[in-house]
């Protein structure tokens, strides 16, 4: 079983993505921020994938955090989701993963998620 830490601010976007991924067989690990994220990934809690909003409140955005998860972590995958379709192409070019735009339906979200770990 894949264990995936998804990342958002928007608690019922939590919710919706984790009951989706759960109910096709992946272990799901939901957070609020990318601060509580990195603490998990610091304490080597085995995750394969990372799901993480990119505009988030407060510290870090998920551009920052995948550079700082891969880090820790070089074989983790990451999948950014984001209702923002004018990133900046400086930060599209430097993606450590694949970008999926919100919102997102729940078999294309499982067939991303499937495509990126079979990878």
């Amino acid at each position: 079983m894949y264990s995936i830490l998804f990342v958002d601010d928007d608690v019922s976007m939590r919710q919706l993505v984790r009951r989706v991924l759960e109910r096709q067989g992946f272990f799901v690990h939901a957070v609020p921020t990318a601060e509580v994220a990195l603490m998990l990934l610091k304490e080597q809690v085995p995750f394969d994938l990372l799901i993480t909003d990119i505009v988030m409140p407060g510290g870090m955005n998920g551009f920052e955090l995948a550079e700082q998860a891969t880090t820790l972590r070089p074989r983790l995958h990451v999948i950014y989701l984001t209702g923002f379709v004018n990133l900046p192409r400086r930060q599209l070019a430097e993606l450590r993963g694949k970008l999926v735009a919100k919102p997102v339906l729940p078999g294309e979200l499982e067939r991303e998620v499937r495509g990126l770990l079979a990878a």
